[in-house]
C-alpha cells in the first residue's frame, strides 16, 4: 500500500496487512489489521524489512508520510484515545527508532475518518477527511501541524475536491505540479 521514502531514497516506510490472530481479534471478527513497516535499500534491493515497534496488533496503522527532514512520521490509526473512526498521528525519530505516537488532536481529527496524510517540504500537512463537511465524501484539507500554529484545516476546494472520495494528495514542489 502507501509508501514514503527518506530524502536519500535509502529507507522506505510502508503499509502492509498484518495478520492478527489474538483471541480478542477472533471475538471481534478482526483478523487482519494494517501495520507500518520499514525497509532499507541495499545494493539495489529492498531488504531488512522490519515492523515498526510502536505497532499494536489489535489496531491498524497505515498511510505513512515522512517529513522532509525525516524526523517525523505521520500516519493514520484506529487505536484508542482518538476522536473518531481513524485519526492522524505523528511519531518523532529517536536515535535509530521512533518514540511514542501522538494524536494530532481535535483541531485536526474529527468523529469521522482522517486518512492519507502527506507533508510537503515546508511542513504543511495534507490529508483526507470525511468528518468536516465539504464537496463530497473524503475531501483534501491542509494545515500546519506545528502545535504552536495549528488552526482550522483548510478545505482545498474544487478542482482538487469533488463530490466523490478525494485522497492521496501529493505534489512535486520542485516542478510546480
Amino acid at each position: 500500500a502507501n509508501a514514503c521514502f527518506t530524502a536519500d531514497g535509502k529507507q522506505m516506510y510502508f503499509t502492509r496487512n498484518h495478520e492478527n490472530k489474538t483471541d480478542e481479534a477472533a471475538k471481534n471478527g478482526t483478523f487482519v489489521q494494517l501495520a507500518l513497516y520499514t525497509s532499507s535499500l541495499v545494493e539495489g534491493k529492498w531488504t531488512n524489512e522490519e515492523l515498526l515497534a510502536f505497532n499494536d496488533p489489535r489496531y491498524s496503522y497505515g498511510h505513512p508520510a515522512l517529513s522532509a527532514d525525516g524526523k517525523k512520521l505521520y500516519f493514520v490509526s484506529n487505536m484508542p484515545g482518538g476522536f473518531g473512526a481513524t485519526d492522524l498521528y505523528v511519531v518523532e525519530k529517536q536515535g535509530n527508532g521512533w518514540g511514542k505516537p501522538e494524536n494530532l488532536g481535535q483541531d485536526i481529527n474529527t468523529k469521522g475518518n482522517e486518512m492519507f496524510p502527506w507533508v510537503d517540504a515546508d511542513g504543511m500537512l495534507y490529508f483526507a477527511s470525511n468528518g468536516r463537511g465539504g464537496l463530497g465524501a473524503l475531501d483534501i484539507f491542509t494545515v500546519n501541524p506545528d502545535k504552536n500554529v495549528v488552526g482550522n484545516p483548510e478545505n482545498l476546494g474544487a478542482p482538487v475536491n469533488s463530490p466523490y472520495d478525494d485522497f492521496g494528495f501529493v505534489f512535486d514542489q520542485e516542478n510546480g505540479v
